[in-house]
């Protein structure tokens, strides 16, 4: 009997240290930490060069909010295309992300 406890408490020990080790990890299917970063970088990018070049030669009544955002979404395409992702699996994976960093605590 004092057998089955101590191996039931080794067991238990290293599924606690197994399970903690996992903690800053990403989750699998999702693109990691620097991948996502630099989407968002770009993306970043993408709105200020669609603002200054919407502005070119023009005053700030003359654009509309939905050309700046059609201007944004072209670029925002090219980028995904370019770290070989799409719309759909990029905002399924930010969603995991922001739930994950939720769960521990952080804020994205």
């Amino acid at each position: 009997m004092k057998n089955w406890r101590k191996i039931a408490g080794v067991l238990f020990i290293a599924a606690l240290m197994a399970a903690c080790g996992e903690a800053d990890r990403t989750p699998k299917g999702v693109l990691g930490k620097n991948e996502m970063r630099d989407i968002l970088l770009d993306m970043n990018y993408a709105d200020v060069f669609a603002r200054e070049q919407m502005m070119e030669g023009r005053s700030s009544v003359d654009i509309t909010e939905a050309m700046r955002d059609s201007a944004s979404k072209t670029l925002y395409a090219q980028i995904l295309l370019l770290h070989k992702t799409d719309r759909e699996t990029f905002t399924e994976k930010l969603a995991i992300l922001r739930i994950a960093s939720r769960q521990a605590g952080g804020d994205i």
